[in-house]
């Protein structure tokens, strides 16, 4: 414990994505290791199978992908060129959306969110998202 104070610390923030249908991708959380925002990702109902999100808000939630991000200070690539902690909430939300995408490696949920992507222009517009927020 003596060491305690030479400790780094870090912004772990994230966020939530409220789907209209669920991204099952394996147990676990996904690391992408390459993408700039070093983003982690965890689809929700693995944890909670005795909890029915369809029941909640409106009726139209399927699925939570819930994103980690890690490094608040390296500039993005897509949506926001800029380090996250500069970036709008809407650009984070953009950003983190096409850093999953770019960076999957896991076909199913690349082509579910390159597909998605492709066929919008708002993030909160799509109709793939109920709500998405910071957390």
């Amino acid at each position: 414990m003596k060491n305690v104070n030479k400790l780094e610390t870090a912004w772990m923030v994230g966020v939530q994505y409220y789907l209209s249908e669920d991204i099952p991708v394996i147990n676990g959380n996904i690391g992408f290791l390459r993408s700039p925002w070093s983003l982690a990702a965890v689809s929700q109902d693995q944890f909670r199978p005795y909890l029915n999100v369809s029941d909640m808000g409106d009726g139209t939630v399927r699925g939570v992908l819930s994103v980690t991000v890690s490094n608040w200070t390296t500039p993005g690539l897509f949506a926001c060129k800029k380090p996250a902690l500069e970036c709008s909430r809407e650009e984070v939300l953009e950003e983190v959306w096409q850093q999953l995408s770019h960076w999957s490696d896991i076909s199913y949920i690349h082509t579910l969110i390159h597909t998605k992507i492709s066929s919008r222009t708002n993030p909160i517009q799509q109709k793939l998202f109920s709500i998405a927020c910071i957390w």
